[in-house]
Formats: C-alpha cells, sequence, structure tokens
C-alpha cells in the first residue's frame, strides 16, 4: 500500500502555545487510522492543518504523494479530502438533497449530475427516504448521517472524520460504526479517525496515533496501543481514573 496522507514535522503555534509540536504520521491506501488522545491533545488542529484551515506553522503535509502544505480548505476538497465536523451546522432549512447537492457541485457544474449523485449517496448512508426533509428536523443520528454523506458528496479519496459518534446512544454509535466500515471496504476511501469511544475506535482502526499536548506519544495496532504504558498513563489510565472517580 502506498501513502495516501503524509504528515511531516507538523507544528502549529497560537502566539505562545503549541497546540501541535513536530507530529509525524502516514495513511496508508485503504486505511482506517484512528486519531486518539485527551481533550486540547492537538487532533482538531492536526486535522484542520490537513485539510486547509490553519496554516501550519512549520512542518508538510502530503495527499498522495504532493505537497500540500498551506492548501485552502477549497482546493483541498477538490483535491480529494474531504472533512465533518463535530458539531454537525447543514444547512439548516435546505433539504437533505440540497445539502448533499452543494457538496457534488464540487466536482459538475450540472444540476442534473449533483441530483443524480445525491441521491445515490443519501441511499448508501441510510437517508433516501428523508432526501426532501429540512435538514433541522432530522435527529441528531441523522444529522450525523447527513455530515458524511455531504464528504461522499464532493467524491473524496480521504475523509477527515471528526467525533462523529458524539451524541449517539450505543445503538446509534454502533450503526454509524458500519456506516463507516462500508464507506472503506466498498468505496474504497481511507479514513482518518477522531474519535473518544474507545470500543468503536479500536474496532474501525487498523492503526491508531495517539497524541497528548500536541505530540504524538504512540502509533500501533489497537492490540498494541491498548498495552501501551505510555497511552495508558497519559489518556487510557486517566479516563479509567475518571470513571472510577466518578462512580465513588
Amino acid at each position: 500500500m502506498g501513502d495516501m496522507m503524509r504528515v511531516e514535522n507538523l507544528t502549529k503555534a497560537f502566539g505562545g502555545v503549541l497546540a501541535v509540536k513536530d507530529v509525524s504520521l502516514s495513511l496508508n491506501d485503504g486505511e482506517i487510522l484512528g486519531l486518539i488522545g485527551p481533550n486540547g491533545a492537538g487532533k482538531t488542529t492536526l486535522f484542520s492543518m490537513i485539510a486547509g484551515f490553519h496554516k501550519p506553522t512549520s512542518g508538510e503535509v502530503f495527499f498522495k504523494r504532493e505537497k500540500i502544505t498551506g492548501i485552502s480548505p477549497n482546493n483541498a476538497c477538490k483535491a480529494g479530502i474531504a472533512r465533518t465536523f463535530q458539531i454537525v451546522k447543514p444547512f439548516g432549512d435546505l433539504s437533505a438533497l440540497e445539502n448533499v447537492m452543494i457538496g457534488a457541485l464540487c466536482r459538475t457544474n450540472s444540476v442534473t449530475v449533483a441530483r443524480k449523485r445525491a441521491h445515490e449517496v443519501l441511499d448508501f448512508v441510510g437517508l433516501a427516504t428523508k432526501s426532501d426533509q429540512v435538514a433541522h428536523k432530522l435527529t441528531i443520528c441523522d444529522r450525523k448521517r447527513l455530515e458524511m454523506a455531504r464528504a461522499l458528496g464532493t467524491g473524496p479519496q480521504l475523509i477527515l472524520l471528526d467525533e462523529v459518534m458524539a451524541g449517539l446512544n450505543p445503538t446509534e454509535s454502533a450503526e454509524v460504526a458500519e456506516l463507516v466500515k462500508r464507506i472503506r471496504d466498498e468505496m474504497g476511501i481511507s479514513l482518518l479517525v477522531i474519535e473518544h469511544v474507545m470500543s468503536v475506535i479500536m474496532y474501525l482502526s487498523d492503526r491508531i496515533c495517539v497524541l497528548d499536548h500536541g505530540e504524538l506519544i504512540a502509533t500501533g495496532t489497537p492490540s498494541e496501543i491498548v498495552q501501551n504504558e505510555k497511552v495508558i498513563k497519559s489518556y487510557l489510565g486517566v479516563r479509567r481514573s475518571s470513571a472510577q472517580n466518578r462512580s465513588n
């Protein structure tokens, strides 16, 4: 497998605060790469640099072996990188179909082609029967599906998926996790996934990268990560202790 995406020594400073410090990682064609770490670890900032929302202070971003450091979000989308957001913000007064068509129009000037693509994507994510429903009336789970549909509408080769399980109950999380698997298995799209639901990230990921205070502290398979002492101390162990404190 070749590199789909690679970042080298990526750093982002906001004033005197280093949000991401000297991070290097790669994602292979057809891979689901998990990205975990405590709140404030730099995960979303890393996403923003890859997708063009933040310009790195230093370091490089490569997509399909081409340097795209500092690319605009619009050009990143055209290149084949789609990004979702933890807090979904669809065009609330537009229908689900119209929301996805907006994404599809980055690939075509034809409204007819965009509408056809949008219908196909909505069917894939399980929203075919709700294509005419205005977005603000959808449930949170359906809005999450719509967020993924909008990303798929752009015809991506890489999706940056930011906490898509946030706000979902266990049943909904399991259903959306299966959808993420299908995006990779049936569409051949690579995914970089931020997620705090550990059971989900362990199930989805081929490999996992762990950030802590902006630094990459571990990379490995799910089984390797859960046994990594640095990860247990900085992230998994902290979360377990917090859960125990809440129960006491």
